[in-house]
């Protein structure tokens, strides 16, 4: 039986070092029908001209702007649907994937027709031997779910295969079924939670999201905005979003109450001068977007 045929997506703002490690190992898959497409969103750290250069028969999109990751990894799924792919890999560019990654993820993805996405164990690059992350728990609280594994030491608890909420987009593998039913990222997010949110949309449609421990990934973490203004912002802005859209009326207030403490902390530790007056000045602005779902302030995040 042929292989399956896998689109790997890498998507890139400004991370120009970072691709091209990801690319350079991506590269070197052990699986015998797969391409790398690289989606640039408008980096202005010659990005494109150095994919170009060094990777010339690297497929290579360009964004005229920044399109968020949600709107950057749908131009490549997009691309992938075009193109007779059967999966989709999105994937982080600050990561490093092993030769064997897509023969494993394969391997479980295929194993049922209801599997929609699987996740694998993310690994801390500077230090393998501790997890980044394993899968998110979606739980209404703050932030809005649970990171499984974070910052915790790798061990056997973290490499079972099992059914989840959802899998992280660092490393989301989807199939062209449940893409072309359940849609592609909703947009609105623009960069956190939209893979949480597909997860729960392809689970309400009768799919499975599956962890996948078996596999794993090496993660630098939050390379193009690190808990910047824009990382305040929109974790908290698209955690209301996100339950507005999927919760009950108490969950959504459980997310609501939980948030505006967590602003109120902000300035506290501001005042103190423990943290710069950027955290609860974008937590607030998140709070203000998400429950009017308002436009993203680009220009004030730093986002152009």
């Amino acid at each position: 039986m042929d292989a399956p045929r896998v689109c790997v997506l890498i998507l890139t703002w400004n991370t120009r070092e970072e691709v091209l490690t990801c690319l350079k190992h991506a590269l070197l898959a052990d699986y015998p029908d797969y391409e790398v497409v690289v989606i640039d969103n408008a980096s202005q750290d010659g990005t494109s001209a150095a994919v170009r250069e060094k990777y010339p028969d690297v497929t290579l999109l360009e964004n005229p702007t920044n399109l968020g990751y949600a709107g950057g990894n749908n131009r490549g799924l997009r691309y992938a649907l075009e193109h007779g792919a059967d999966y989709m890999l999105i994937i982080n560019s600050d990561t490093v994937m092993p030769p064997d990654l897509l023969s494993k993820i394969v391997r479980v993805a295929s194993s049922s027709d209801d599997i929609a996405a699987v996740g694998v164990k993310n690994l801390k690059m500077d230090d393998p031997s501790t997890v980044w992350a394993a899968y998110p728990e979606l739980t209404y609280g703050r932030e809005l779910l649970n990171v499984v594994g974070r910052e915790q030491p790798d061990s056997p608890e973290y490499d079972v295969v099992k059914d989840v909420d959802g899998v992280s987009g660092s490393c989301m593998f989807l199939s062209r079924r449940a893409v072309e039913e359940v849609g592609l990222l909703d947009e609105l997010f623009f960069m956190y939670h939209e893979d949480l949110d597909w997860c729960q949309r392809a689970i309400s449609k009768g799919y499975r999201c599956v962890y996948a421990g078996t596999a794993h990934i090496l993660h630098k973490g939050s390379s193009s905005t690190g808990m910047t203004r824009a990382g305040y912002y929109f974790l908290v802005r698209n955690a209301i979003i996100f339950a507005r859209k999927h919760g009950n009326p108490l969950q959504f207030l459980s997310v609501l109450i939980s948030t505006v403490l967590y602003g109120l902390r902000k300035v506290v530790k501001c005042w103190l001068k423990l943290e710069k007056r950027d955290a609860y000045s974008s937590v607030w602005r998140g709070l203000k977007d998400g429950l009017r779902q308002g436009p993203v302030p680009f220009e004030e995040l730093g986002l152009r």
